[in-house]
């Protein structure tokens, strides 16, 4: 349970101390799509104004089975536009706007761009709840388990008829 708790902790949160930030350009092409993909469908929900994202604390990436376990850890800020009318290019953040901090959990199977699968979740607070946490790990693990597995044992082999 400590080693669980352990980890739990170390996904979501950097260490004191260290400049953990990370720049946009630090993600590969695929993380950073499927990380804009999140972020636009999270303004999609019931929000008057969009979000965009303010900065990236941490990103962890596992390789997998046949592919690769992506989580990010970053903080969106509320904008000047709405949610109807976006063009994150042109929207600045609100100078007094609410701030998210947010977990993005990504499955990609070996090359292709787009995730399997993908859970995010962003609170006001920036250290959620022990629940929370533990909430947030099992949906990844979710997202994790939705890479697919090869084994040898899976291929057939055709006979030949003629013997």
């Amino acid at each position: 349970m400590k080693k669980l708790l352990l980890a739990l902790w170390l996904s979501t949160v950097a260490l004191p101390g260290q400049s953990s930030r990370i720049q946009a350009n630090e993600l590969s092409t695929r993380e950073r799509n499927a990380l804009d993909a999140a972020v636009e469908t999270f303004n999609t929900g019931m929000r008057l104004y969009a979000y965009k994202i303010l900065s990236i604390r941490l990103k962890n990436a596992t390789a997998v089975y046949e592919g690769e376990d992506v989580r990010i850890t970053f903080s969106m800020k509320q904008t000047n536009c709405r949610k109807h009318n976006i063009n994150t290019e042109q929207c600045h953040h609100k100078r007094k706007g609410l701030v998210l901090h947010c977990l993005a959990c990504f499955a990609f199977e070996e090359q292709i761009l787009e995730p399997l699968a993908y859970f995010m979740d962003c609170v006001p607070s920036r250290q959620p709840a022990k629940e929370r946490l533990i909430q947030r790990q099992k949906k990844c693990e979710e997202v994790k388990e939705k890479i697919p597995v090869h084994y040898i044992s899976q291929y057939s082999f055709l006979k030949r008829s003629d013997y």
